[in-house]
């Protein structure tokens, strides 16, 4: 039978094909500062179907711009998007560029050109091995992705998502982190804020991820390790996993540019 269900799973994997959409707005709603969160309507008829931890190209031809997102929300059992929405976090770094133009001036009613789905985090899907992952700031979207799915195969897993962000005012997604704690039982999340003052009577841990990762692991050899963020972040929490004995080979990052 496990043979069986391997094939039904690669059957599964090949449908994915990446094609071009237009796909209305839905909402565009502030949730930093810096970021807003973008939900998009699939209809049902154009068969979408992605999985876990995947990416679009969103094109904007006045711009002549392409860039990635990846999709927050995990797949359902169909591999279609929940509710048939997609949902995408977008920071605005800097005033030009797509972001910029995706958080200013895209409102409920537009249509945005949308292409893929593509696949970022090329990873071995093992739902037995603890799993702890590392999301700076709107990495956390695939993040999220991958843990509900890798969850929804194994309820008991240990899983531990640790985001990073500069300030209180930057959290994102602790609501969703919440709800996810509340339905599995071996599921736990932190925050780590990196250009906050200590405050001992709440619940953050304060620092860069090299320096909050050993006060939370000793040792990480057994683990699989997912990272999403900036470059630096990414290199960062790579040298701090390994430091914490974790196998190379399990460690999975996606870098956001």
């Amino acid at each position: 039978s496990h043979a069986i269900k391997k094939i039904l799973q690669k059957n599964k994997r090949m449908k994915i094909d990446p094609k071009e959409l237009f796909l209305e707005v839905i909402s565009n709603k502030q949730i930093t500062p810096i970021v807003k969160e973008l939900q998009v309507m699939v209809p049902e008829k154009l068969n979408f179907r992605f999985e876990a931890g995947m990416h679009v190209d969103i094109i904007c031809k006045e711009l002549d711009l392409v860039r990635k997102y990846s999709i927050c929300n995990s797949p359902n059992d169909n591999m279609q998007a929940p509710k048939n929405m997609l949902r995408f976090l977008i920071a605005k770094h800097n005033e030009d560029g797509l972001s910029a133009f995706l958080t200013k001036k895209v409102l409920p009613g537009d249509i945005i050109n949308i292409k893929g789905p593509y696949k970022s985090f090329i990873f071995e899907e093992d739902f037995q091995k603890p799993v702890i992952a590392l999301a700076g700031g709107t990495g956390i979207a695939p993040i999220l992705s991958i843990i509900k799915n890798i969850l929804k195969k194994n309820k008991d897993l240990s899983v531990l998502v640790l985001l990073s962000v500069r300030s209180r005012i930057e959290i994102l997604e602790m609501d969703t982190l919440h709800k996810i704690e509340q339905k599995y039982k071996n599921f736990s999340f932190k925050i780590t804020l990196t250009r906050e003052n200590i405050n001992v009577a709440n619940r953050f841990l304060y620092g860069r991820v090299e320096k909050v990762l050993p006060k939370i692991f000793n040792d990480l050899s057994t683990h699989i390790v997912f990272i999403c963020g900036s470059n630096g972040f990414v290199s960062h929490s790579k040298k701090s996993a390994a430091s914490l004995n974790a196998n190379k080979k399990r460690i999975y990052s996606e870098i956001f540019s």
